[in-house]
């Protein structure tokens, strides 16, 4: 039986849950073995879902290791004879190598997908932000061109947890950028948010949010708050045939036949555009 801090592993664990199809269309179906590998043969991932490595959490996560050991073990995977790269686990091996360790306890995967396993294995711990578990399963859909209930079963989720979290990244600009200074609000807050319509609405409640605003406290101003007039004839009219031009300019883009005086021009365009969201509404 495999030692207990490997069984810990969401990537060891997953499969328990997942059924055979799932397992095979996102290609971890691999077993593992685990060594002692010197760090240095260790390459970090470039898809690792983290964005954010906060220097005091290391110099904790360190501390905790020089106490009580590595509770759970990084999860690699062999490029080349004794050469790894690394699938999950960047925060111990940073705690490792601040602590000048040359060597770590690592479970080595035999999978077909290192990436997707990583974003398993990432999506599956509690210590990331809400945009980077949505960005992660945006990934993995992107790549596999699984269903949300097909992800859902291989991370031990619900689709409805799938398809809301994605909801947030079609939240607007403004939100997504200032959400880097208050990730103290929670997922189901801005699930709520990017479930309301209009983007007036959903400004007003991310301005609750911010301030400190419960889920209650969303709950119940999403109920107050009046709706969006719909859109204009007018509007609907230039709109429809802005979306048609774009598609347009988006074949001209991908056949290579914009230049710099059409892309000059088309910046004008989007700022003036900008202009107009941006600016003080009547």
């Amino acid at each position: 039986m495999p030692p207990r801090d490997s069984r810990r592993l969401a990537n060891a664990a997953l499969l328990a849950t997942a059924t055979d199809r799932t397992a095979r269309l996102f290609g971890v179906e691999g077993g593992y073995t685990l060594r002692e590998l010197d760090v240095a043969r260790i390459e970090t991932n470039p898809e690792q879902p983290r964005r954010h490595f906060e220097e005091s959490d290391l110099a904790e996560l360190a501390a905790s290791i020089q106490r009580h050991g590595l509770l759970q073990p990084v999860c690699v995977q062999e490029t080349a004879t004794d050469h790894f790269r690394l699938v999950a686990g960047e925060r111990r091996l940073r705690a490792f190598i601040r602590l000048e360790r040359t060597t770590i306890p690592a479970m080595v995967v035999r999978t077909t997908d290192p990436e997707a396993l990583s974003l398993i294995e990432n999506v599956q711990r509690v210590d990331l932000d809400a945009f980077e578990v949505a960005g992660a399963l945006d990934l993995l859909l992107a790549k596999h061109g699984a269903t949300h209930a097909e992800l859902g079963s291989l991370l031990g989720k619900s689709q409805p947890y799938v398809t809301r979290t994605l909801g947030i990244l079609r939240l607007p600009r403004t939100i997504r950028e200032e959400y880097a200074q208050h990730r103290q609000v929670p997922a189901s807050a801005l699930m709520i948010i990017a479930e309301t319509e209009g983007e007036r609405r959903q400004m007003a409640l991310w301005r609750l949010a911010k301030s400190g605003g419960s889920v209650r406290a969303l709950q119940e101003a999403r109920k107050t708050e009046p709706r969006d007039a719909p859109p204009s004839p007018d509007f609907a009219r230039v709109h429809k045939g802005l979306s048609r031009n774009i598609a347009a300019l988006q074949a001209l883009h991908n056949a290579g036949a914009l230049g710099d005086t059409e892309r000059t021009a088309l910046r004008a365009l989007r700022d003036a555009l900008d202009g107009m969201l941006d600016g003080p509404a009547d």
